[in-house]
């Protein structure tokens, strides 16, 4: 399973010298649209990346095991930190990464068709024939390049070009260079089913149930607050500080106004019950956050931030991944 690649922005970085995590992070605040690889003797590791926002992680081991899904950062970001791995990013239009991503969960259906002996255009014909949606990658024979045709429901909808030496193309140019190539280079043929994944393609306007941000939250303060000495013995002062912090804050962002109920932190749990816009929710609790670090030391209360922010990106990306890299999340524990 091989993808198209653009025009490269890292090449063959060393793990052992550069942090992959703070490297994506890095590629995400700076709106990066592309993949990031990630090549060990152990592990063949992929980062799709959307306008900033993550939208795919896969990583491959030299067993043959595959794992997909953003859940997945963290591995990938351990494995980094535990071998080496060479470090390469390729930048690609934003319009393709939805595809890319639906095509790295997708599950090989016919492989190996060599286009000597099978013409590409037939077996473009098969497959917009059948039900489903399906990728058609073509791996040319004469070239180090790769090709990628995507199918949905009969209609050719996208294509992916990449040939060594040259500018990535995309779309109807794409796919008439993909069938040309594999006429003059000779190419060997793999086909992928895939279906699409709501988390995928509903991850920029998805909404989240009330029980799922109070699950997400309560994960947050929960990870907060056990990184506090003596928190067991200061819980009432603790929920009267986080009350008062809360008035305080309240005039800036007005979710957090107690006698307004919209969120509420009492009995050691969050509770929420706004209809404002979810970015407005996670700005506002992360106001909190830090404005009761800084009470905490004015208190002169111990809290280990580095654990703390560690165990914040590892629990809340496996809580709920969706949720975390909507709102970048970790680029907001960073800052705290």
């Amino acid at each position: 399973m091989k993808i198209p690649k653009g025009e490269p922005l890292h090449k063959n970085l060393s793990s052992t010298f550069t942090n992959l995590r703070k490297l994506v992070e890095e590629l995400k605040k700076n709106g990066f649209s592309g993949v990031v690889e990630a090549l060990g003797v152990n592990v063949d590791g992929l980062i799709l990346i959307d306008g900033g926002t993550i939208a795919g992680v896969r990583i491959k081991r030299k067993d043959g095991e595959v794992d997909f899904g953003k859940k997945f950062l963290n591995s990938l970001y351990e494995l980094s930190e535990n071998e080496e791995l060479i470090i390469s990013t390729y930048k690609l239009p934003p319009e393709s990464i939805i595809y890319l991503t639906l095509f790295l969960n997708s599950n090989l259906v016919e492989e190996g068709v060599d286009t000597n002996q099978v013409e590409i255009e037939s077996i473009i014909e098969k497959y917009k024939g059948m039900d489903g949606d399906f990728f058609i990658e073509v791996q040319f024979n004469k070239n180090l390049g790769v090709g990628l045709i995507f199918i949905q429901e009969g209609i050719v909808m996208d294509g992916l070009l990449s040939l060594l030496g040259k500018e990535l193309t995309t779309s109807e140019d794409a796919i008439n260079g993909i069938v040309e190539g594999a006429k003059e280079l000779g190419a060997t043929v793999s086909v992928y089913k895939t279906e699409f994944d709501p988390e995928v393609t509903g991850m920029m306007t998805l909404s989240f149930s009330k029980e799922e941000k109070e699950e997400f939250f309560n994960e947050l303060f929960s990870i907060f607050f056990r990184n506090l000495d003596n928190f067991s013995k200061r819980k009432e002062d603790i929920e009267l500080l986080v009350r008062e912090t809360a008035l305080e804050l309240a005039e800036n962002y007005p979710i957090l106004d107690p006698f307004l109920g919209e969120f509420l932190y009492k009995n050691g749990k969050v509770e929420i019950n706004t209809l404002e816009e979810e970015e407005e929710l996670v700005i506002s609790i992360f106001k909190l956050l830090e404005s009761l670090l800084k009470k905490f030391e004015e208190r002169k209360w111990r809290f280990n931030l580095n654990s703390f922010k560690d165990a914040a990106r590892k629990g809340l990306l496996d809580r709920n991944a969706v949720f975390y890299e909507k709102h970048g999340i970790e680029s907001k524990i960073d800052k705290l």
